[in-house]
């Protein structure tokens, strides 16, 4: 299988320059044949041949005005299109994406990509087209024994941190098969409770930083709108949040990544992580009280809460994982009840947002919801994959 490893790097000068004007020429050719490839689907309702594609970047480096293309590597340019925008516009006709867009100067992220002989990889060194020395990476991880990259990607984020990502072909091991199965109830006081009764708890990041974030937005606003003080302070505020999000996806792997050493099976409930996040206009009833359309009281903070513990993240991680190392993950059907369900006898219990202890009225069962809960969820994801099985 293709891996991706991505690493940090500290460019010169020199370097630094070439690719703030390979992400430059990237960004014009993107907007440039995106503008001819949505006249040509607007006249024609059909996508743009490859050999099409690169008929118009040859076109646009003899263009007067667009020399300067020619003095960046071309590979990258190339990728741009042949590669990025067929494959954009393929997606949206198989209507998997939305239609692309324009690439914005300031806003978009700024990254090329270098494949074939517009990169060298020999002895723990890479040097890129047009560069004269290697540049000075961090390998915090080695490569696969005699990996041999075929794609590496130059970024460079908000944060203005370098990096460099090299995807390789791979053979995976499965990890040795285990006995034990779990369910997992994700929430937001404890972040994961497992049905063997292993809790994971929220390390609410953002509160952690939340008095350095506050002080330097602060900061920002003290400075003159376009100045270089302004921009440096902006930057300040632009790393405390790579910082967050650096730890909370920090935290995650190692989450997922003992979770699916530990266990055979993983289940998880079906959220609408969405739904709950999802920005709605408040409702006044006759008596003045305050609902959100679904039904809910409205809670300020709870979109923040819930985004703070990245469960999207969180399930993409356990499912690509699980199929890397050889383990069984699903999703069990999102309307199926959990909390109120007692899990020793099955009888349906009330069960109010602020008891944290459910106490079953038919046989007595006295444990935590959360625990309960993924006792529950591991119960559905077993019938589930037993009924699959049969």
């Amino acid at each position: 299988m293709k891996r991706a490893y991505k690493y940090r790097f500290y460019p010169d000068t020199q370097q630094r320059e070439l690719l703030e004007r390979t992400f430059g020429c990237v960004r014009v050719v993107w907007n440039h044949v995106l503008q001819e490839h949505s006249r040509q689907y607007r006249e024609t309702k059909t996508s743009v041949s490859i050999s099409s594609l690169n008929k118009i970047l040859t076109d646009l480096k003899n263009t007067e005005g667009y020399e300067y293309l020619k003095e960046v590597a071309s590979v990258p340019l190339q990728q741009a299109i042949v590669s990025h925008q067929y494959k954009a516009f393929g997606n949206f006709f198989k209507k998997n994406a939305a239609y692309p867009t324009f690439k914005s100067r300031r806003k978009s992220k700024k990254s090329a990509a270098f494949t074939g002989t517009s990169f060298r990889y020999r002895d723990g060194k890479l040097t890129l087209a047009k560069m004269e020395k290697p540049l000075n990476v961090i390998w915090h991880r080695a490569l696969p024994d005699e990996a041999k990259p075929s794609t590496v990607t130059v970024s460079k984020d908000k944060a203005n941190r370098w990096w460099v990502s090299m995807l390789v072909e791979e053979t995976v091991q499965h990890l040795p098969p285990v006995d034990s199965e779990v369910g997992i109830d994700w929430g937001v006081s404890k972040l994961a409770t497992l049905s063997n009764g292993k809790v994971y708890e929220n390390p609410r990041l953002t509160k952690i930083y939340a008095k350095r974030l506050a002080q330097a937005q602060r900061a920002v606003l003290t400075k003159k709108r376009g100045s270089e003080n302004r921009a440096k302070a902006k930057l300040r505020v632009t790393r405390i949040h790579a910082k967050i999000a650096d730890s909370r996806k920090d935290f995650l792997h190692k989450m997922t990544t003992e979770i699916v050493r530990e266990n055979q099976a993983i289940y998880l409930q079906d959220s609408n992580y969405g739904g709950m996040t999802a920005k709605a206009k408040p409702k006044l009833d006759e008596d003045g009280t305050t609902y959100l359309p679904n039904g809910r009281a409205a809670k300020k903070g709870l979109s923040k809460a819930i985004l703070g513990t990245a469960p999207f993240m969180m399930t993409e991680m356990l499912k690509y994982k699980a199929e890397v190392y050889g383990r069984t993950f699903a999703l069990t059907p999102r309307f199926e009840v959990t909390t109120g369900l007692c899990s020793g006898c099955g009888t349906l219990n009330k069960l109010q947002l602020n008891q944290r202890t459910l106490r079953c009225a038919h046989c007595g069962l006295v444990i935590d919801r959360d625990l309960n809960a993924a006792k529950n969820i591991l119960a559905q994801g077993h019938r589930a994959n037993t009924a699959i099985a049969v």
